[in-house]
């Protein structure tokens, strides 16, 4: 038997000691536990195993468990979304393991010093293969909602609710407002002509217009342009 090379024993002995450590992996999630944004992940990618023939067999990975769920934020500010079973999503394995940290929420230290471990997943959602991918993704505007119902659209010079296209322009509550009391004036203020004799003028209207009630959404607000 001939000697290996050291490129060989090298490359060898790299393989063993990394073939316990997982690199990121789309996973499809099994469960989701809303309250603690915690899911149970199973990778999509099968893995070399080798067997004792000499022969290589990919085989599945079990299920990764208890993986937090990353939704973009700082402090109280979060931007967050459902999560469901057979979602998929880009899963990556921590440095160091993840029990005392998800635990505490703080400074930890591990117990169990592994790393890069299939115990440790963290689950970044939306991670979608070609096959399928959105029905669109739009070049230039920034699209909040679902695929297939109402929509937010954010362009360089508009904001269009509902869908990507909409079209009619929103009315201000301020300038509703304004011209609904201009209105209320007029009436208010409208004299009859011809009503009595000769040139004298009727008097104001019998039952004058109320007061306009507010036409402002709540807690809505848009500039005043």
């Amino acid at each position: 038997m001939s000697t290996p090379s050291f490129f060989d024993a090298l490359a060898s002995f790299v393989a063993r000691e990394t073939s316990d450590l997982f690199f990121p992996l789309p996973c499809r999630v099994e469960r989701y536990d809303a309250e603690k944004q915690l899911a149970d992940v199973l990778p999509l990618i099968r893995f070399p195993v080798a067997l004792e023939s000499g022969e290589t067999e990919f085989q599945s990975l079990p299920v990764v468990p208890s993986c937090p769920v990353v939704f973009p934020g700082f402090g109280p500010w979060a931007l967050t979304f459902p999560v469901s079973v057979g979602d998929r999503a880009l899963v990556l394995f921590s440095g160091a393991a993840l029990d005392e940290w998800i635990a505490t929420g703080g400074l930890s230290t591990p117990k169990l010093q592994r790393k890069a471990s299939l115990c440790d997943g963290i689950v970044i959602p939306g991670l979608r293969s070609p096959v399928e991918a959105l029905p669109s993704a739009s070049s230039d505007a920034l699209i909040l909602g679902h695929s297939e119902g109402s929509k937010i659209a954010i362009q360089d010079n508009a904001v269009r609710l509902g869908t990507v296209d909409a079209s009619s322009l929103v009315a201000l509550a301020s300038k509703v407002e304004a011209e609904l009391n201009a209105l209320r004036t007029v009436l208010n203020n409208h004299l009859h002509s011809g009503v009595t004799p000769g040139s004298a003028a009727s008097g104001p209207l019998l039952t004058p217009a109320g007061a306009i009630g507010s036409t402002a959404a709540t807690g809505v607000y848009a500039t005043d342009s």
